[in-house]
């Protein structure tokens, strides 16, 4: 979809481009064809003729600048009509999600049941960590994705070279940029490690640090410039953990796309934030579990 929108404003670029060029060079009928524009402008044409008024007289620096701004407020303006269709429909998120792959562990799996998404663009799987990526190559080229979207860290801390936050990095790091190299064009996209609560948390140790863990994928977003999905602000409780204390339900999973899509539209307009270090929790909630 994004693509579309692209495409369609480089055309609209170059045709407000010619006309301006088409305009000086008419010399004395420029006044005519100015003149022509103001009997009687439609309302869907006057944004674009004072566009061509304000350009005329300027340089082709000036006009470059000019175009790029009101390039960023069309795709502002796309950007912010596609939250409010989320805002006005929380359902619509999922049919907003087009050309992506997710790769990851049963947190990402959960997806799967979610009817509006296709199935076979989920290639997470049960207990999978982010040194099988390879495995999925075949599946990612055939799909040739312009998103894929990372869903991995719960169960690959548990592993011994993951033992503490350094180890951890090291590991996880060269299969990140694996990916980068392998698929240059797509938008790389890392979502957080989630806090276990309850029975998850007791099950092993390393649950207990998920936030350390976290901030350490928050770096190596920074580092290799994948965008990290920032969740700080998506509410989480412990109503919305299953019985296990390690995954969720579907109105978190909706919750959580949402901010996965809008961080593809922040990326793809030019207004994704590196991410910081994250918040505190608040005593009592399922995200201090974490922050252990």
């Amino acid at each position: 979809m994004l693509k579309r929108y692209r495409t369609l404003l480089l055309i609209g670029a170059l045709l407000l481009v010619a006309l301006i060029l088409l305009l000086r060079s008419c010399g004395s009928n420029a006044a005519e064809a100015e003149a022509s524009l103001q009997t009687s402008p439609s309302p869907e044409l006057a944004p674009g003729i004072e566009q061509i008024r304000l350009l005329e007289d300027a340089d082709p620096a000036e006009i470059d600048e000019i175009l790029k701004d009101y390039h960023h407020q069309e795709l502002l303006e796309r950007r912010d009509d596609r939250f409010s269709a989320m805002d006005e429909d929380p359902e619509k998120v999922w049919s907003m999600l087009e050309d992506y792959v997710i790769l990851g562990d049963s947190r990402g799996a959960g997806f799967k049941f979610i009817s509006a998404l296709d199935e076979s663009r989920n290639l997470a799987t049960y207990g999978n960590t982010i040194d099988h990526i390879s495995e999925n190559f075949e599946t990612i080229d055939a799909l040739n994705p312009s998103y894929i979207i990372l869903v991995f860290g719960t169960d690959d801390i548990l592993l011994p070279q993951c033992a503490d936050e350094a180890g951890f990095k090291e590991y996880f790091t060269p299969y990140l940029q694996e990916l980068q190299e392998r698929y240059p064009d797509a938008l790389i996209l890392l979502n957080p490690i989630f806090p276990c609560i309850g029975e998850g948390l007791e099950r092993y140790e390393q649950w207990q640090y998920t936030a350390k863990y976290d901030q350490v994928l928050r770096e190596i977003a920074s580092e290799t410039g994948v965008c990290y999905v920032n969740c700080d602000e998506v509410e989480l409780t412990d109503a919305d953990y299953k019985e296990d204390g390690i995954h969720f339900w579907n109105d978190f999973m909706n919750r959580w796309m949402r901010r996965i899509v809008t961080t593809i539209y922040d990326a793809e307009f030019g207004l994704y934030e590196e991410p910081v270090e994250a918040p505190v929790a608040p005593s009592g909630t399922a995200e201090q579990a974490s922050a252990v």
